[in-house]
């Protein structure tokens, strides 16, 4: 949901505290009703690079025990941008809100859960 084909590339650390928080919360409420699948539920920063600016969003994540035996790949390719700047500035500015990102990660990650119920 980056509003186009611009690349995305998975980061080290989000940029946004409010991210960074949002991001920890839904980890450690999902984190068991995914163990349950044998996978780790994470909530990965993202950078997406535009012709004329740069934004900063999250990669909903499944990382499986053993990658061998998962039946679900491609399944479960979640992203949404957050906020984007113009290049060669510093000025943020938000392209959703943080209640719709919250509802957007909780719905995604209920389908998630969904989809791995009904395959099991």
């Amino acid at each position: 949901m980056t509003g186009g084909i611009a690349p995305r590339q998975t980061v080290r650390r989000f940029l946004d505290p409010e991210l960074a928080e949002i991001a920890r919360a839904a980890e450690e409420r999902y984190r068991e009703r995914f163990r349950a699948y044998r996978a780790d539920f994470k909530v990965e920063p993202t950078r997406i690079s535009h012709l004329r600016s740069v934004g900063e969003g999250l990669e909903l994540a499944l990382h499986p025990d053993d990658p061998a035996s998962w039946d679900w790949w491609g399944d479960f390719e979640s992203g949404i941008e957050v906020r984007r700047r113009t290049r060669f500035t510093r000025s943020w500015r938000r392209v959703i809100e943080q209640a719709e990102l919250a509802q957007w990660v909780e719905s995604e990650t209920e389908r998630y859960l969904a989809t791995l119920e009904v395959s099991r």
